[in-house]
C-alpha cells in the first residue's frame, strides 16, 4: 500500500485530544524504495474553524432560503443576480430556476430602466442601499411597488450584495385610498358648512 495523507486523533499526556495530519512518501534510489519520509502536523485548530464555518454556512443558507422576505444575491463586480430564494421568484410569478437561467436579469423586471440604473450606481458607489423605491413587473404584467435594500457580505471568499425586496404595493394602495377618503370628507364638510339652513 502506498503512503499518502491520513488524519488521526491522538491523546496527549494531559488527556486532551488533538487531530493530526500525517503525510508520507517513499524515497527512491535507482528505482528502488529505500526510505519513507513522513511528516505529522497538528490540524486541530484548522478542523475546529472548518466545523464552525460549516455551521455558519448552514445557518446562513437556512436563513436565506427559508426567509419569508424575498432575497437575492448579486455579484459585487457584475451586479448580476447569482442566487435567490423561492420567495423572491414567487413574488414575481417565476420559478427560481427560470430566474437563475442567465437570460433573466433585473432589466426584465424593472418598470423604469433608468431608475434601476440609478439604484445600481448608488449601490456601487455607497456599497449599500436602504429602502430604495422602484417598481417591478410580475410575470402577468402587473406592477408592484418595491423597497429594495442591499448590504455587502462575503460568501466563499466572493464579495456579494444581499438584496431584500419589500413589496409595499398594498400599503401604497391603502394610503392612496385613505388620502382620497380624507379629501372626500373635506369636500363633504365644505358642502355641509356652506349649505343653507
Amino acid at each position: 500500500e502506498l503512503p499518502g495523507r491520513y488524519e488521526a486523533v491522538v491523546h496527549r499526556s494531559d488527556g486532551t485530544e488533538r487531530i493530526v495530519e500525517s503525510r508520507a512518501t517513499f524515497i527512491t534510489e535507482n528505482g528502488d524504495r529505500t526510505a519513507m519520509l513522513s511528516t505529522i502536523r497538528d490540524i486541530t485548530d484548522e478542523k475546529r474553524i472548518e466545523k464552525e464555518l460549516q455551521k455558519t454556512e448552514k445557518r446562513f443558507s437556512s436563513a436565506f432560503y427559508d426567509s419569508p422576505i424575498p432575497l437575492s444575491i448579486l455579484d459585487f463586480t457584475t451586479n448580476k443576480r447569482i442566487d435567490l430564494n423561492e420567495k423572491f421568484a414567487n413574488q414575481f410569478g417565476y420559478s427560481r430556476d427560470e430566474m437563475l437561467r442567465g437570460a433573466f436579469s433585473e432589466n426584465n423586471l424593472a418598470v423604469d430602466i433608468d431608475e434601476l440604473r440609478i439604484a445600481i450606481e448608488q449601490l456601487v458607489r455607497d456599497r449599500f442601499l436602504k429602502d430604495y423605491p422602484f417598481q417591478m413587473y410580475t410575470r402577468d404584467g402587473s406592477i408592484r411597488d418595491i423597497l429594495a435594500s442591499a448590504s455587502p457580505t462575503s460568501i466563499e471568499d466572493e464579495d456579494v450584495f444581499i438584496v431584500s425586496y419589500l413589496d409595499i404595493t398594498e400599503l401604497n394602495q391603502r394610503e392612496e385610498e385613505l388620502r382620497r377618503s380624507i379629501e372626500n370628507e373635506k369636500v363633504l364638510a365644505d358642502i355641509v358648512r356652506d349649505a343653507p339652513i
